[in-house]
């Protein structure tokens, strides 16, 4: 019965592994998309827009005259690619909730300066934040 026990646990273990290969994202070579992650331990997760091609110019969004390069963008603004590649590739999402994600922040921005999806780098200290209703 352990001898069972263990094959069927090791065979499933490596039907895990064999999925888990089939359908993992290289992190060596970038992907557009969008994800959604967490800047830092204990922030509001944030959605992460990332594509490959020329650089937006941040206050008017008008594509500036560059070269092709990855760029990303964090609730519609842009971010530094490295700092969201790879970290984000495990959690990919619509780009309607990317969307979400973005026009919450802005709400907040304009509406709500210390809600923590204002200020999605900093820490969420739920004694301080308002209450959510």
């Amino acid at each position: 019965m352990r001898f069972w026990v263990a094959r069927h646990v090791f065979f499933c273990n490596m039907t895990l592994v064999a999925n888990a290969r089939v359908n993992m994202t290289s992190i060596a070579r970038p992907e557009a998309g969008f994800f959604q992650m967490s800047l830092v331990k204990g922030g509001q997760k944030v959605g992460i827009r990332i594509w490959y091609g020329q650089p937006l110019e941040p206050d008017t969004r008008e594509v500036m005259d560059r070269s092709l390069s990855w760029n990303a963008e964090c609730n519609g603004r842009h971010i530094d690619f490295d700092r969201v590649w790879p970290q984000c590739v495990g959690d990919p999402i619509s780009e309607d909730d990317y969307r979400y994600y973005a026009e919450g922040t802005a709400w907040a921005i304009e509406h709500e300066p210390d809600d923590p999806r204002a200020n999605p780098g900093r820490r969420t200290d739920w004694l301080t934040a308002p209450e959510p209703f």
